[in-house]
């Protein structure tokens, strides 16, 4: 079956891969027809390219030893997108023996998500550009793996066409740079977004107009006090149990993050004054339910909010005035937040050796 069937053709096919349904195509849905789509891209590789000669050839076997025993796959694609030749380290990459693959469309096996850009791709090859590619596979245990591949046009006798490429198995390189912008993104004591993920949330809802809008803001009380008494793990401890507290308050669609040493920041998209006020009334009714059940390390939280109901005010102004209605929260609660203080259980042991 070639590349350029019919898409009723694809639809009615109900062939399997891992015992599952072949991944449905339907994101593509213009027909891929190789013969009528490269002519002119051919015709103007062929006025700039020069041949190259004088080149002496290697002995055929010495090719096929490198072929076979390169840790990079070696794969030969004919124009109707099945695959005629691949290398025997395919195994090792993807679990296939090679003899499984022979003749079978590579597009069995492509992630549905990146197969249009793919077969575009395949078009200029065809016509003899040459252009890398990293895409998505589904290897023979189903899960997926990052591959990459580069491969060159050969043509015989101005007749039959062949794609003869190299595809390199990218799997971990994907992983450690997916590893590196999370950490970019988020707080890693807490696991929470850090300030520059939240910054940049605080701009895409102004930017997109999206309000009502509000921001929470939480600080800690005496977070230093308690590192200077308890100890910077009990102060650890305490970060990552208020994190947990209030991550528990909010919706999934709601961006919780951790701003600074000890304050912590909540974007609430497509919520108005009420619900903002409930929300922050859900996390003061939390710390209460959580010093009933952690008595050796208490928690005490200063909260602000302030909300966005229209174009007219920026998502920094927002914030400003969240942050001071928390700061007015804990100068007027300053002679609770002492006692509080002064009841850890550090302070009950110095004044027991008093």
């Amino acid at each position: 079956m070639t590349i350029t069937e019919s898409n009723q053709q694809r639809s009615n096919s109900k062939k399997k891969v891992n015992g599952q349904e072949e991944p449905r195509l339907d994101c593509y849905t213009e027909p891929f027809d190789i013969k009528l789509d490269i002519e002119p891209l051919e015709r103007n590789r062929a006025e700039r390219e020069l041949m190259i000669s004088g080149i002496p050839p290697l002995p055929e076997g010495m090719y096929r030893l490198m072929v076979e025993n390169i840790n990079d796959v070696i794969f030969i694609l004919n124009d109707e997108g099945n695959m005629t030749y691949i290398s025997p380290v395919i195994k090792k990459v993807t679990g296939y023996n090679e003899y499984e693959l022979l003749g079978k469309s590579f597009m069995k096996y492509i992630h549905p998500e990146d197969l249009p850009g793919l077969l575009a791709g395949m078009k200029r090859c065809f016509a003899g550009e040459f252009e890398p590619f990293e895409f998505r596979v589904f290897n023979k245990d189903g899960n997926v793996q990052y591959v990459r591949t580069s491969s060159r046009l050969y043509k015989e006798n101005n007749k039959s066409r062949c794609l003869i490429g190299m595809l390199t198995d990218i799997t971990e390189r994907k992983q450690y740079e997916e590893k590196l912008k999370y950490l970019s993104l988020h707080d890693s004591l807490t696991g929470l977004f850090n300030r520059a993920y939240f910054e940049l949330e605080m701009k895409r809802l102004e930017n997109n107009y999206i309000y009502p809008a509000g921001i929470i803001i939480c600080d800690i009380d005496g977070l230093k006090f308690q590192n200077d008494s308890l100890g910077h793990k009990a102060g650890d401890f305490l970060l990552i149990a208020t994190s947990r507290l209030i991550k528990k308050c909010f919706r999934g669609s709601d961006v919780v993050a951790r701003i600074g040493g000890d304050e912590f920041a909540v974007l609430l998209p497509n919520t108005p004054d009420l619900m903002v006020e409930e929300a922050s009334n859900r996390i003061r009714q939390a710390v209460i339910e959580y010093n009933s059940t952690n008595p050796v390390t208490p928690l005490s939280l200063s909260v602000g909010w302030a909300t966005r109901n229209d174009s007219t005010k920026t998502m920094t102004k927002v914030f400003v005035e969240a942050d001071n209605e928390m700061y007015r929260e804990k100068k007027k609660n300053r002679e609770k937040i002492q006692d509080f203080l002064l009841s850890l259980p550090q302070n009950n042991k110095n004044d027991d050796k008093k």
